[in-house]
């Protein structure tokens, strides 16, 4: 097992102001959290590619993203290959606010119930 964050960059899955991770009020303060990555696990996680399974969804789809999120070309793609009822809430939000900002989980919470209760009859 290596380390997997801190602000350090040497041998990291993650590293740089990934202050989230780390902070014991954020994230990082969920106790079952161990900053821990298994190296057997890089081969499966670079090799992952959802993206090409986009064309084959065709149920209702909600992509809830942003500039400021992880692999933002990635969701977009996704979208737009989408073949079902899909909607793109593209918000200005950083990726760890949809995480436990309770603000931003309240409105990406209603939109989803609204796409929902819409598509899903």
């Amino acid at each position: 097992m290596i380390e997997k964050v801190h602000f350090k960059s040497e041998g990291l899955v993650l590293a740089g102001n990934l202050s989230y991770y780390i902070d014991e009020t954020r994230g990082g303060g969920v106790k079952e959290w161990k900053n821990q990555f298994s190296v057997m696990g890089w081969e499966t996680w670079l090799n992952f590619d959802p993206v090409s399974k986009a064309q084959h969804i065709t149920i209702p789809f909600m992509v809830i993203h942003s500039d400021t999120c992880a692999l933002a070309g990635n969701a977009k793609r996704f979208y737009q290959d989408l073949q079902g009822v899909k909607e793109l809430v593209w918000d200005g939000f950083d990726h760890t606010d949809h995480y436990d900002n309770p603000d931003v989980i309240n409105l990406t919470v209603d939109k989803a119930a609204t796409f929902l209760f819409n598509n899903l009859k």
